[in-house]
This record gives C-alpha cells, sequence and structure tokens, in this order.
C-alpha cells in the first residue's frame, strides 16, 4: 500500500510541475514578423548602398 502511495504521490508532484510550467510561458514572436525585423534592420543600414550613392 505504500508502495503504491508514493506512486500516487510522485505523479501529482509531476502533474503539478507541468502545469506550472505550460502556465508561466511568453508568447514567442510569430515568425513572420521575426523574418520582417531581421529584413528590415538588414537593409535599413546599408553601408554599401551609401558609398555606392557618395560616388556617383
Amino acid at each position: 500500500m505504500t508502495h503504491l502511495k508514493s506512486i500516487a504521490t510522485f505523479l501529482g508532484i509531476i502533474s503539478f510541475a507541468l502545469i506550472v510550467s505550460s502556465c508561466n510561458q511568453e508568447k514567442s514572436k510569430d515568425s513572420k514578423e521575426v523574418a520582417e525585423e531581421h529584413n528590415d534592420a538588414k537593409f535599413e543600414d546599408n553601408q554599401a548602398e551609401r558609398d555606392a550613392q557618395f560616388f556617383s
């Protein structure tokens, strides 16, 4: 009987830990939004383009 009680306690602790960890997750950004931000940052500071405009 004590073996069954220890298994039930273990499962209860594991279940509680899973519930707590799943409730505290932040929503991650949409991958499309992240890609757009990355592309915007890439094209905002284009030193080669400014150099070409300077020489033309």
